[in-house]
């Protein structure tokens, strides 16, 4: 999350394709049920979907984007 969050242009003069922190939290999750075709039953926290969450040691969206590094499960 911290590498899509704090990507960088390859090179000057290259648009910018960092994520912003809730775009790269759905890559983990929406789009990762889509990518295994399972988009109607997993990836968001919905009566009716698969439940897996993790608790973490810190609110991400609190802790600055240099700093992600340092929040565990």
């Amino acid at each position: 999350i911290q590498a899509a969050v704090m990507r960088k242009p390859w090179a000057e003069g290259m648009p910018d394709q960092s994520f912003s922190l809730r775009e790269a939290i759905e890559g983990y999750t929406v789009e990762g049920a889509y990518a295994e075709f399972m988009e109607d039953r997993k990836g968001r926290l919905k009566t009716g979907y698969l439940g897996d969450i993790v608790v973490l040691s810190a609110d991400i969206e609190a802790t600055a984007p240099e700093a992600l590094q340092t929040v565990h499960p």
